[in-house]
């Protein structure tokens, strides 16, 4: 009797243990899958990001983030009330620019006041130029 007794016990343990082993590796399955989508959505999102950085529109809206301004635009400079206009910066001279990312770009003016500036609609032309 203490041997069957014996015998169903260490039965016993070995189903717990391997119950217990397989509830843990559906666990981490279940994680690993969170992850795995999670991972799968990044990279759909950086390769749309890929995609739209691409196009000429995205290279237009980046260059005017850093002030550029196509040919012909008018560029309005909004002051305090009762202040000066700035100077500089507008009536600069306007270096050209290229469609075609370069690894450094070096405009030759620089806007000297942190005034905010509102810009009009684009012309046909393709190249803008800063401000």
């Amino acid at each position: 009797m203490a041997m069957l007794a014996l015998l169903c016990g260490v039965v016993a343990f070995g189903i717990y243990g391997q119950a217990a082993e397989s509830h843990a590796l559906d666990t981490r399955v279940a994680t690993l899958t969170q992850q795995n989508a999670a991972l799968q959505q990044a990279i759909s999102d950086r390769q749309r990001e890929i995609v739209e950085a691409q196009t000429a529109a995205w290279l237009v809206e980046e260059a005017r983030k850093l002030g550029y301004v196509f040919p012909g635009e008018k560029v309005f400079v909004i002051t305090p009330s009762g202040g000066a206009p700035p100077s500089g910066g507008v009536n600069a001279p306007l270096p050209s620019f290229s469609p075609t990312p370069s690894p450094t770009p070096t405009p030759t003016a620089t806007p000297s006041s942190p005034h905010p500036i509102i810009i009009g609609s684009p012309s046909p032309s393709p190249t803008p130029t800063p401000h």
